[in-house]
């Protein structure tokens, strides 16, 4: 009954009257419905599809929010916000159509609901308005594209949506199409005449690149009339193009190929004498190539050297230059020249023409040779020396390029360096090539007999025992100087795994102040000293008996040669050893430029390692070297040392970039001795040096490095 009903919805919480409400208008749709023969369906009861109906009548009361705030854009630039009351208030969406505007102290949306512009931009079709900015070729779609802005009464409904410029203006589509398409080949094509032009405009930038120039082909708008008058006012994109070229191709297949005349607008001549495609020397041929963009780091010539022959190419062949830049360069080279010698050839755009038919251009130093006609002309004493090749433009200096197949490594002006950067690629080829013989994890001698060398292509490698701690590891070095120490080493530590440790014995034998001692070094720990010792003597002995050796058989014999000497010869050591450690616990650096610059030796002297870096002869020498320095703090210093300081510095600017293995090459242990030595003889001249040294001698054995 009526009661009861009013009695349940006030129990449920439910407005009575609201709910009449929606009684009475479903009953009128129903009978209106029925009155135009309408049938009920089952639409679902989404709330989308009862919004989407009243939006075409509610066109003008939809809304945009701001994006920093609760007020939405209404039609013609109004502002309402959602009415407090309403479900979305206070969490308003993005787009809202609402029933009713009620204007208070300000304008109020009631009976809100939560809509998608795409829905407003479908019911609105015949009030939309459309604007186009940034019309561009697209070369991923194969059309011209431009920027979509869609509005409402003013408010944006789409704001930046890509579409077909096609069908919007067709003349500049039309004209984007060819220019980018066709004239600057923004296209991706099987089409055969757009290869060919390809090739041909490229055949005659590349000539541009060779010559340095910019006028021999045409320009653009030369190309653009020519597809112009070809291609029909219909074609503005892709799909266009290829429906009309399918049909026009059968009869005039060369409508729209280049004639190679019509793209140079001067003539150029020959250029393969100048300017060679390939370059020939100690019967090998580099690919040269070309580029003219001053400023780029491969401005000029480049050069491509395989992988295989970049150790052994020479630098020199490539120093003249191709023949049509050799005017230039010899300009150049006498601009760099020296104030005082340049202004006997000025101008040198007048003495260069001279200079350069006057010489060897078989000569391996362009420099030396033009050196030597510049003497001859006007006497002027001018050296190789004096020439900056650095000062040169870049497209006076060949690019190298290293190539392995089709794949560039490395790329550069200073082969050198382009050496020393694709030497792991070559480290890398040779251990493929030795990969049956590379092996870690030794103990003891089953790797065959060692080779001297291997070879991969035509560069070289060093197979050597290298010491890994543990064990000892078959590997592949780059020079033969590391080959030679690596070896010497690693046998040693192979003997050592075959031989009794006298480590135990050793340690026995000290008394507590002498272990305590052992233990004040870099080392820390005694033990770890004594076997530091143990394996210098077995480098020690190695040597004396004719190591490193290459067979199984002949370190055999070598194992049994140090056998009966190595406990004598490690006791030794670690006498020395103790004496060093004694001497330095008196050398105390002090805050003062002494006190600095022993500090500097002492750490290029006493280091978790030195024992086995000095070798058995020269620690003997480490506790006069630590005398020096003692008095060294105690004394004056005297003048001369500010030149073995410079010469330290110079020494081990040098030696920076050696690798561990090629610091212990002989050569470069007499030279760092030397200079210890020569501290020696400017500290404690009553001590005596182990061998002559001097200033001049020193400087002379490091400029010998």
């Amino acid at each position: 009954s009526s009661s009861k009903f009013r009695r349940l919805c006030r129990d449920e919480y439910l407005h009575y009257m609201r709910i009449r409400e929606w009684h009475d208008v479903h009953s009128q749709l129903r009978r209106t419905a029925k009155d135009l023969g309408l049938k009920p369906g089952q639409p679902g009861a989404d709330p989308d599809l009862v919004h989407q109906a009243l939006l075409t009548g509610l066109l003008s009361h939809v809304g945009l929010r701001e994006p920093d705030g609760r007020e939405f854009l209404g039609a013609r630039q109004g502002k309402f916000m959602i009415f407090p009351g309403s479900g979305l208030a206070k969490k308003p969406p993005r787009w809202v159509m609402v029933g009713e505007l009620v204007e208070t102290t300000r304008l109020w949306g009631r009976t809100a609901a939560r809509i998608q512009p795409e829905w407003v931009e479908r019911a609105g079709a015949h009030l939309v308005k459309h604007s186009y900015s940034e019309p561009h070729w697209s070369s991923k779609r194969g059309a011209v594209m431009a920027r979509e802005k869609v509005t409402l009464y003013g408010i944006p409904i789409i704001a930046d949506r890509l579409t077909q410029y096609g069908r919007i203006d067709p003349v500049v589509s039309r004209e984007l199409f060819i220019r980018h398409a066709l004239v600057q080949g923004e296209w991706r094509t099987h089409h055969r005449f757009f290869a060919q032009n390809q090739a041909m405009v490229e055949e005659v930038e590349s000539l541009e690149d060779r010559l340095r120039r910019r006028d021999l082909r045409v320009d653009d708008e030369t190309l653009y009339a020519f597809y112009d008058a070809r291609v029909p006012a219909d074609v503005v994109s892709v799909r266009h193009f290829d429906s009309w070229w399918k049909v026009v191709r059968r009869d005039q297949p060369e409508l729209l190929t280049f004639d190679p005349a019509m793209l140079r607008q001067a003539e150029a001549g020959d250029p393969d004498d100048e300017f060679p495609r390939e370059w020939h020397s100690h019967g090998a041929d580099y690919p040269l190539s070309y580029r003219f963009e001053p400023g780029a780091a491969d401005d000029g010539v480049t050069v491509d050297v395989p992988v295989e022959r970049v150790m052994s190419v020479p630098e020199s062949s490539f120093s003249w230059g191709v023949p049509g830049h050799r005017l230039e360069l010899v300009t150049e080279l006498i601009k760099t020249l020296p104030k005082r010698l340049r202004r006997e050839f000025v101008p040198a755009t007048q003495y260069a023409p001279r200079l350069l038919a006057a010489m060897d251009t078989k000569a391996d130093d362009p420099s030396a040779e033009l050196a030597r006609q510049m003497r001859l002309l006007n006497g002027t004493p001018v050296s190789a020396e004096d020439f900056s090749f650095e000062a040169l433009p870049s497209h006076l200096r060949v690019t190298f390029r290293i190539v392995d197949g089709e794949r560039e490594l490395a790329r550069g002006k200073d082969l050198a360096e382009l050496r020393e950067r694709v030497g792991r690629r070559v480290r890398a080829e040779l251990s493929r090539k030795a990969q049956q013989e590379e092996r870690p994890g030794l103990t003891s001698w089953d790797v065959g007999d060692i080779p001297l060398t291997i070879t991969a292509g035509e560069a070289t490698g060093y197979p050597a025992l290298v010491d890994e701690g543990a064990t000892v590891a078959l590997r592949v070095l780059d020079s033969r100087t590391e080959q030679q120490a690596a070896m010497v080493r690693g046998q040693s530590r192979l003997i050592s795994f075959t031989l009794p440790t006298p480590v135990p014995a050793i340690g026995r034998s000290l008394d507590m102040r002498a272990k305590l001692l052992l233990g004040t070094g870099p080392y820390a720990d005694p033990a770890r000293l004594i076997e530091d010792c143990f394996l210098t003597a077995l480098d020690h002995l190695v040597v004396q008996h004719g190591g490193p050796v290459r067979t199984e058989a002949e370190f055999a014999e070598l194992r049994e040669q140090v056998r009966p000497d190595y406990y004598d010869v490690t006791e030794t050591v670690v006498r020395s050893a103790a004496a060093t450690l004694q001497k330095l616990a008196e050398v105390t650096p002090t805050d003062t430029p002494a006190g600095e610059d022993v500090r500097v030796q002492l750490s290029w002297l006493i280091h978790d390692g030195f024992i086995r870096d000095a070798g058995v002869e020269q620690l003997r020498r480490f506790p006069l070297y630590l005398e020096a320095a003692r008095r060294h703090l105690a004394g004056t210093t005297p003048p001369a040392l500010a030149d073995a300081q410079a010469l330290e510095a110079e020494f081990y600017a040098r030696t920076a970039n050696l690798s561990p293995l090629e610091r212990l090459a002989p050569h470069v242990q007499h030279v760092r001795w030397a200079l210890e030595e020569l501290r020696l003889s400017l500290l404690a001249q009553d001590l005596r040096t182990a061998f002559p040294v001097s200033v001049k001698r020193v400087t002379a054995l490091i400029e010998a490095l």
